[in-house]
């Protein structure tokens, strides 16, 4: 467990402070390794390179683990100063969303892949539809269709207010930014 953290650690501080170290072991590892790059779409190689394999899951664990640490190193001096309280519950529902976001773009699974395409692509299609107000018109047609439309305004409402949005980006995020380009860019993306 030590030397996976500790080559973890040593992946971020390539990354950072040293790039033509870091561009070079990354060749080392494969061919097609760039600073940028997303080594999970090697996944085919895997099975023949237990060195990439290694590299993406501390790829994953940096771009998971690190915004949470650098939000909490930042965190507690700005509470201790500034005049306004850090909003804690805010910045974690994102970063939990954020982890969750990597986990997911990280999985190997094609069902669950496929599953979350799907889920996005529809509820994509009903928000444009309920903000462009078709949505709503056709509800309103139904029976009791005015306390339907109240209810479900009402609901995306107390979601929004509850900061449970917060979690939803962290999600979009994780999947899109996280491993997506590379350590450095996903880490920053997290932690900004």
């Amino acid at each position: 467990m030590w030397n996976y953290t500790k080559e973890c650690l040593q992946i971020l501080y390539w990354t950072f402070f040293k790039p033509y170290t870091c561009r070079k072991y990354l060749q080392d590892i494969h061919p097609n390794l760039k600073l940028d790059s997303n080594p999970f779409s090697e996944r085919a190689n895997f099975a023949d390179n237990p060195r990439l394999k290694r590299y993406a899951d501390q790829t994953a664990w940096i771009n998971m683990l690190t915004p949470f640490v650098i939000a909490i190193l930042v965190a507690i001096p700005y509470s201790l100063y500034a005049e306004e309280p850090f909003k804690w519950h805010q910045s974690l529902l994102f970063l939990c969303g954020w982890s969750l976001g990597v986990l997911i773009a990280t999985n190997s699974s094609d069902k669950l892949q496929d599953w979350l395409r799907a889920a996005f692509f529809y509820t994509f299609i009903l928000l444009v539809l309920w903000l462009s107000g078709i949505l709503p018109k056709l509800i309103i047609m139904l029976p009791n269709g005015e306390v339907w439309v109240i209810q479900i305004t009402d609901f995306f409402r107390n979601i929004l207010e509850n900061k449970i949005i917060s979690l939803a980006f962290g999600v979009a995020f994780g999947v899109a930014f996280g491993v997506a380009f590379g350590v450095a860019f996903g880490v920053a993306f997290g932690v900004a």
